[in-house]
């Protein structure tokens, strides 16, 4: 598919377009489910069509925009100009792949539930009439499957496990009965009885599928839904043909229009506009504390807690990988360091769930042994180019907060900056010179908690959104309970850790798998990973998950509000993913990228299985 990049034009226009949608409101909130049914049916069959080569070739250009690690800016107009080659087409392969599991998946998750709300619609007809006694609508397998149990000091309904094909994961949703009583953040701003009205979304700029998944949450799985206007990133505005097309059943109806970046102020008159009720945006929090400002300033008459209501949010997060002491065999350790690694080097780091600091027991018998190989496992693995706006300064920003003054010049190591820029790749993904490698992880030592000799926690505080690592040492007993009475009560302080949307616990076979859930229910994070990177929890969006800041955070620093919950599952508190074990390969290995064909076969087949259960 050959996609055209749209021409600029006037914000002006953006006021009519505005009108035109409110215009839409009320008829949109109208809409029954089985006009609901009819649209996503429409939009399954558009997705089906456009096939797996969605935006793919842009999203690598955007790729190719990695700037040069050793310019002191990040004005991509620096960036080397990379060719493809073998490897970056497997990466292509890799890209369809992912991004038809999560739109696919939760397109198909949104049409299951309006089927299931409907059937039971009807059932509840047909008992009032008193012609069946007893259910005979199927439940989705999120919601059939489910116990009950106590733990981390919480009641917890566990939804699932289910498998997550084909990524030989599994997946659960977990809800918390106290949250009935706990008042927890609102998953979106009240609707109000008030006539017209939008909803504005901010496109992300680290991801393609963020923005699908953010409109069709927006269009259908938001309790307060409105016609959508769709404002791209600026660093990507070859989304806006592919749009056109899939949504087109939404925008031929008015319910749905969309526009590339023009420019700040654009942004700004489109917030002032009294018509814009509800702003969602994938962003960082300055941005969101903008949004909001900017809202109070057009809508002086409205309380604070009434403008907060109007922006929901997924704002970032310094992800924690938390390792648990016990004893690992040279396998585990060697794949929990490439899961680590591999989930760093994604898309140069720009991912909210990317892992950014390894939080290690002080006493841990084998941590000096892990902490080796983590550092030459990111010498080791292929990095994806450091191409975010800002990313490199970022790193150094945090980089020169572990300078030790006494030790600098020539041939003065840094004892808490284990790798100052990491190792150069071993093997490129590029066809170019030794000099055109991508930028490796730095790597930081942040020390010890509570230590009077080091402890600096700027790591911990600020996200990179790029390629740097750390680690941190937490003193306490070294037994099993040390997640739950060290470790966890560490993450959840966010005086220590920035952000609640993610985070990984990494463990050995032989660990207790109780103990492992207990630590879960008590994680205030939006997200936990099993012995993998919260990378699957994303997909999980299309089985059912949120994702989102934590429902317990009131910090506002990773958001307010969730993605997903297609399903409605009351008190949905977080997503649990876990690999089959510690052991168990890696489904994307960046060290070891297999041929081409292997991952255009799983492509195939999921394109062919797509095919079979949407046929309608």
């Amino acid at each position: 598919m050959h996609i055209t990049l749209p021409q600029s034009q006037s914000h002006n226009g953006w006021a009519a377009k505005v009108d035109r949608l409110s215009a839409k409101s009320q008829e949109f909130k109208a809409l029954t489910l089985e006009d609901r049914l009819e649209l996503i049916d429409a939009i399954i069959y558009n997705a089906d069509v456009l096939g797996g080569d969605l935006m793919v070739d842009h999203d690598m250009a955007l790729l190719k925009m990695a700037p040069d690690p050793y310019k002191s800016n990040d004005d991509a107009s620096s960036a080397p100009n990379y060719q493809y080659s073998s490897d970056v087409e497997k990466l292509k392969e890799f890209s369809k792949l992912s991004f038809l599991l999560n739109l696919i998946q939760y397109l198909q998750s949104i049409k299951k539930h309006l089927e299931y709300r409907i059937e039971l619609e009807r059932e509840s007809k047909q008992n009032n009439q008193g012609r069946i006694k007893k259910t005979k609508v199927k439940k989705p397998p999120l919601l059939a499957k489910t116990r009950d149990a106590f733990l981390g000091g919480r009641q917890i309904r566990i939804h699932g496990p289910v498998e997550m094909f084909p990524l030989f994961h599994k997946f659960q949703v977990w809800a918390d009965a106290g949250l009935e009583t706990k008042d927890p953040i609102k998953p979106s701003p009240e609707d109000d009885d008030e006539e017209g009205g939008i909803c504005v979304v901010l496109g992300a700029g680290n991801a393609s599928i963020v923005t699908f998944i953010d409109t069709l949450h927006c269009i259908f799985c938001d309790p307060a839904t409105k016609p959508i206007f769709v404002k791209y990133h600026p660093l990507r505005p070859y989304l806006q043909p592919v749009f056109a097309k899939l949504f087109e059943p939404l925008i031929e109806r008015g319910f749905l229009d969309h526009t590339v970046d023009e420019g700040l102020e654009a942004a700004i008159q489109l917030l002032r506009n009294p018509k814009t009720r509800h702003v969602h945006v994938t962003g960082g929090l300055a941005t969101a504390r903008a949004i909001e400002k900017t809202l109070a300033e057009a809508q002086p008459d409205k309380s604070k807690e009434k403008i907060e209501s109007m922006v929901t949010s997924e704002l970032g997060c310094v992800t924690p990988f938390l390792i648990a002491p016990g004893k690992y065999t040279k396998r585990e350790l060697k794949m929990a360091a490439n899961h680590i690694v591999t989930a760093k080097k994604v898309n140069g780091g720009a991912f909210c769930f990317s892992p950014q600091v390894v939080v290690l027991p002080e006493e841990w018998a084998q941590k000096e042994e892990f902490r080796e190989i983590l550092v030459k496992t990111v010498a080791k693995i292929p990095a994806d180019p450091c191409y975010y706006p800002g990313a490199t300064k970022r790193v150094q920003n945090i980089l020169d907060h572990y300078v030790d003054d006494d030790e600098k010049g020539e041939g003065k190591t840094q004892p808490h900056i284990l790798q100052q820029s990491g190792a150069r790749m071993k093997r490129s993904i590029t066809d170019g010179d030794d000099d055109e490698d991508f930028l490796q992880p730095a790597i930081v030592d942040c020390g010890t908690y509570g230590s009077v000799t080091y402890y600096n926690n700027r790591a911990l505080r600020m996200e990179a959104f790029g390629p740097l690592l750390a680690t941190v040492n937490l003193p306490g007993d070294p037994s099993e309970s040390y997640l739950t009475d060290v470790a966890v009560p560490f993450v959840n302080n966010k005086e220590n850790i920035f952000g609640s949307l993610s985070c990984s616990i990494i463990y050995p076979k032989k660990f207790n798998q109780h103990v492992v859930e207990e630590a879960t229910a008590a994680l205030n994070y939006g997200c936990v990973g099993w012995n993998t990177a919260t990378f699957y929890g994303y997909i999980g969006l299309g089985i059912g998950g949120i994702w989102g800041a934590s429902v317990y955070d009131n910090t506002g620093e990773t958001g307010r509000g969730q993605v997903g919950n297609v399903y409605e599952i009351p008190n949905i508190a977080k997503s649990v993913v876990s690999s089959r074990s510690l052991a168990f390969p890696l489904i994307y290995n960046k060290e070891l990228i297999p041929p081409k064909f292997c991952v255009s076969l799983v492509s195939a087949a999921l394109l062919r299985f797509r095919r079979k259960m949407f046929r309608f």
